[in-house]
């Protein structure tokens, strides 16, 4: 009988009863939600694309994941404990797809109860085309200028060329690739320097990864210098003999390194000519001799030879006897 009259008791208002259970069950969900830590975490995207295919477009670099778990768990989920990805191996053919991100979990967070991970985008729009591999020549990018009265004669780069894979029509546009820029400001002499590549279209990969070895060949630039009415001078001339007339006096305009053109001074008796075959008096025309400094060499004249008058012994008068 108290067992019926119980029954009874229980039946009675059994709506409110059963309305009253499903709002208490949704304030606790609602409470275990709300208590729940929120936050989001940048993750690297890794692209895989081991296969015939590879992406035309850059993809994004980071991917946002959302992350809801109780505070007490929160710091445990880190960047370092999740992997996002997405796999192009699955396509053949050139096109637009979308694709999805991919999310691995490391063992221990995965033992996290309650956890939520969402990944925004879930989606990744990518342009695919046909992968190909090229070797494309790598250049030197230079800045500044190199120190006055010099000049770059040669600038070689090793290795010379870099072997790039990435889209066929991404990789069909490229003619060379250059390096960092190697600055040369007031440079004098001959040097070089380890740079990596510069400016290299995000979706194409270059091997090798290592700097590329930049040698800047530096030599004096040539100059040019004009001596008027030097005199000649003449040497080597027998006892006995005089000069009766001084050759004519020379020019002429030499041509060098401009560091040494520039400050350069004639030697003494640097032009001459050489009396050593003269034996009597008479008017001689002899080759002109120039000895200048190694590096200078003669590039005009103003003749090739010079005249010169020589007199015999000179014999003095002796006077009249009686006077």
């Amino acid at each position: 009988m108290n067992i019926k009259r119980l029954i009874e008791k229980l039946s009675e208002n059994m709506l409110a009863k059963v309305i009253c259970v499903v709002l208490a069950m949704g304030i606790y969900v609602f409470h275990r939600i709300t208590v729940l830590d929120k936050h989001s975490i940048s993750i690297p995207l890794t692209v895989t694309a081991n296969g015939i295919m590879t992406n035309v477009n850059e993809v994004p670099k980071f991917v946002k994941v959302f992350v809801r778990t109780k505070t007490e768990n929160a710091a445990a989920v880190s960047s370092s404990k999740i992997k996002a990805s997405i796999n192009l191996d699955y396509f053949s053919e050139p096109g637009q797809y979308s694709v999805p991100v991919d999310i691995a979990l490391t063992p221990d967070i995965m033992l996290i109860d309650p956890l939520e991970i969402i990944v925004k985008p879930e989606r990744i729009p990518v342009k695919l085309d046909e992968k190909i591999t090229e070797y494309i020549e790598v250049k030197p990018a230079i800045s500044g200028a190199v120190k006055e009265g010099y000049g770059i004669n040669a600038i070689t780069v090793t290795p010379s060329t870099v072997k790039v894979v990435g889209a066929s029509s991404v990789i069909k546009g490229l003619k060379q690739i250059y390096t960092a820029k190697l600055n040369v400001k007031g440079a004098a002499t001959d040097f070089s320097a380890n740079l990596k590549l510069d400016n290299i279209v995000p979706v194409v990969h270059v091997y090798p990864e290592s700097d590329f070895n930049v040698s800047v060949d530096i030599e004096p630039l040539p100059m040019d210098k004009r001596f008027s009415d030097i005199k000649i001078v003449p040497l080597n001339l027998k006892d006995g003999l005089h000069i009766v007339k001084e050759p004519e006096a020379a020019s002429f305009t030499i041509s060098g390194p401009t560091p040494i053109v520039e400050k350069y001074v004639l030697p003494a008796a640097c032009v001459s000519v050489d009396c050593t075959d003269i034996s009597e008096a008479g008017i001689y025309e002899l080759p002109i001799s120039f000895t200048l400094t190694t590096g200078i060499k003669i590039i005009k004249k103003s003749s090739e030879t010079a005249s010169i008058e020589i007199g015999g012994k000179l014999i003095s008068e002796e006077p009249e006897e009686g006077l």
